[in-house]
């Protein structure tokens, strides 16, 4: 059990929790309200680490094992100050939350990588409502009757005023909204105008510093309760099925299966432009025929095979009746990925690159890789753990890649190079970037006349406005939008 056995210290503790959250609450409102994200996310990041750090070397808590995720996490954070594209910037904030979360399961004494697929799942879904319910259970040991009468009439107090300060001033607000005299009144007494958006800036501190209390007492495990575990090993235990036959018939029978339908589809798959030209097809027409459905397939195929090594740990061998099958099914997905994969390709090829096709187009090598993880797993017989944390690795690496190759600026600059080979551009769409592509752009609006400079040289304007907006605040700083500013106001 974290922390000290005295009700004294658990009480003190609480308190220190408390004012730590209440101190990032504001930090996150005056960071993050009414601004766009950027610098300020990896600002708190560094804060709420910090502080918790902190919290965990006073309560004597170990930590260590946590460094390497919350290092990774602030890693991705910093990225929201690098690059400006929307989808990349939800996606680093996803993985910073993720890793954190990770790393609060290692100051719980849980080896991440130790853990099961399963266990991932079990740790989203239930950490919320851990938290949560550690957060009432907080509040309710601070508002509880302490030994001394007068101790415990001053703390109701205290509690009291505390839970009447939204409403004094929600109701405040609106009153001065109601009645000007009543707003002079309220200036002449406080000498100071109060902003009419407070109750949702109070709403905000109020929020965070609940979440940021209940995760304080979910690390740290206070208040200590009697009788609880504090290390819960996740997920479940299944005995061993000893169905060799059933699901070795199961597996070939998929495999045939496979088999089948890569025979008769083999010309289709990798035929090309043959066979776009024998089918009457539009390039649009064949990426997209069957294009969802081979990766519905992989995905469910991986699910399967998954499941049944699950349900056959066996001591015995298992080579002919389990992971031969299995890996000839995975090496067949692996065709079948590798045919949506081409198809993307032929699609981007002849309508250029967009958002969407290139975090598909990663998306497929990412699910190729999996599975030859996967195959790995079957024939040297690893442990679970030894599948589920590779494929974390392999999320964290994937996610690394796309902030390095700058996606929004890849994605331009390979439709510019597809425009001067076959003359085709779309720059309603390029043009509607982030301030990633501004750069590849404007270099781009140099070499190019007519029409099209006066179409890209508009965009580039509108993008210019919508920069100045977003530079108004210090907290708002992204290093992609200062240089692509920068950019446009000397253009």
């Amino acid at each position: 059990m974290f922390g000290f056995n005295t009700e004294r210290s658990d009480a003190f503790n609480v308190y220190l929790f408390a004012a730590s959250a209440l101190g990032l609450g504001i930090v996150f409102n005056y960071l993050f309200f009414d601004k766009y994200v950027g610098i300020s996310v990896f600002i708190f990041g560094v804060l709420a680490i910090a502080v918790t750090a902190l919290l965990s070397a006073r309560i004597g808590s170990a930590y260590r094992s946590a460094v390497p995720y919350a290092v990774a996490a602030l890693c991705f954070m910093a990225m929201v100050a690098i690059r400006d594209s929307e989808f990349l910037t939800f996606l680093n904030i996803v993985a910073s939350l993720g890793l954190l979360l990770l790393a609060a399961q290692e100051m719980q004494k849980k080896r991440v990588s130790d853990f099961k697929i399963l266990d991932y799942i079990v740790t989203v879904v239930t950490i919320p409502f851990r938290i949560l319910s550690r957060f009432i259970a907080s509040v309710l040991f601070i508002s509880r009757p302490s030994g001394s009468s007068s101790g415990a009439v001053i703390k109701k107090v205290l509690v009291g005023i505390v839970m009447a300060i939204p409403f004094l001033l929600f109701f405040g607000i609106l009153f001065m909204s109601a009645d000007a005299a009543f707003k002079q009144f309220v200036d002449s007494i406080f000498q100071f105008h109060i902003p009419e958006n407070i109750f949702a800036q109070g709403v905000i501190i109020a929020v965070i510093t609940a979440a940021c209390l209940g995760i304080f007492v979910y690390l740290f495990n206070i208040p200590a309760r009697k009788g609880e575990e504090n290390t819960r090993e996740l997920g479940f235990k299944k005995e061993a099925a000893h169905r060799s036959v059933e699901v070795s018939v199961f597996l070939w029978l998929i495999a045939g299966l496979f088999a089948l339908f890569l025979i008769f589809q083999i010309a289709y798959l990798f035929g090309g432009a043959l066979t776009i030209s024998q089918e009457n097809f539009t390039y649009a027409e064949y990426a997209r025929k069957g294009f969802w459905e081979l990766l519905v397939v992989s995905f469910f195929t991986l699910l399967v095979l998954l499941v049944m090594d699950m349900y056959t740990k066996t001591k015995s061998s298992r080579l002919s009746w389990f992971i031969f099958p299995g890996f000839v099914l995975v090496v067949e997905t692996l065709v079948i990925v590798a045919s949506a994969f081409k198809r993307l390709m032929l699609y981007q090829e002849a309508y250029g690159l967009t958002t969407l096709r290139l975090y598909v187009l990663g998306f497929i090598i990412f699910l190729a890789l999996v599975f030859v993880v996967l195959a790995f797993k079957l024939v040297r017989e690893k442990e679970d753990r030894f599948f589920a944390f590779s494929t974390l690795l392999l999320m964290i690496g994937f996610l690394a890649v796309f902030n390095v190759i700058n996606p929004d600026a890849f994605i331009t600059q390979k439709n510019i190079d597809r425009f001067e080979k076959i003359g085709k551009i779309d720059l309603h769409y390029i043009g509607t970037m982030s301030a990633d592509a501004v750069p590849p752009l404007l270099a781009f609006s140099e070499r190019i006349t007519g029409e099209d400079k006066n179409t890209l040289q508009a965009k580039l304007m509108v993008k210019k406005d919508e920069l100045e907006r977003m530079a108004s605040h210090w907290e708002s700083f992204n290093f992609s939008r200062s240089t692509a500013l920068k950019l446009l106001r000397n253009n």
